[in-house]
């Protein structure tokens, strides 16, 4: 039995050297690669204006047949395409508000109105990044108008809204 035992260990111990020397050639190849790293950088949204009616305007003595352009532009100097909302309102005593015309020259062609209307108004343009749009509009009020509008106030503001396009 010595003798069965010691073949049985002895062929185990071939087997296993076996195993062992070609163990290596049935591996698969294996390789590893990082990609990145990966940024992100989110874009921005930014509208500048700027033009003759940026400040704080106080039109004094104006009296029948006055009237005064005044330019606002508006730029989106962010990196994201954006939509410009443009809105309205005014305040003052009537008929002043109602005498002061408003003709507005913009890219769709907005046609005249009196500032008493302003309010509540509101218009949309496309500005993409970098683009700039210039509004010109001219206040006035016309020749045929009525003493009534002596010592009369009247206020009104343009307000930009920039909204990124979807």
């Amino acid at each position: 039995m010595n003798k069965k035992l010691a073949t049985s260990v002895g062929a185990v111990a071939i087997v296993g050297a076996a195993i062992a020397l070609t163990a290596g050639t049935y591996s698969y190849f294996h390789d590893e690669q990082t990609a990145g790293p990966q940024t992100v950088h989110a874009g921005t949204l930014k509208l500048a204006i700027g033009g003759s009616a940026t400040s704080t305007h106080d039109y004094g003595n104006v009296a029948p047949g006055w009237s005064d352009p005044e330019t606002i532009t508006f730029q989106n100097t962010g990196s994201v395409n954006g939509t410009l909302t443009l809105t309205g309102t005014a305040s003052g005593d009537s008929p002043l508000l109602s005498d002061i015309e408003v003709h507005v020259s913009d890219p769709a062609g907005v046609p005249g109105f009196n500032l008493a209307s302003v309010n509540g108004l509101s218009d949309s343009f496309p500005l993409a990044a970098g683009q700039t749009l210039s509004v010109t509009y001219m206040l006035s009020i016309p020749a045929d108008v009525e003493n009534d509008i002596q010592g009369q106030n009247a206020t009104f503001s343009l307000t930009g809204q920039l909204e990124q396009t979807h």
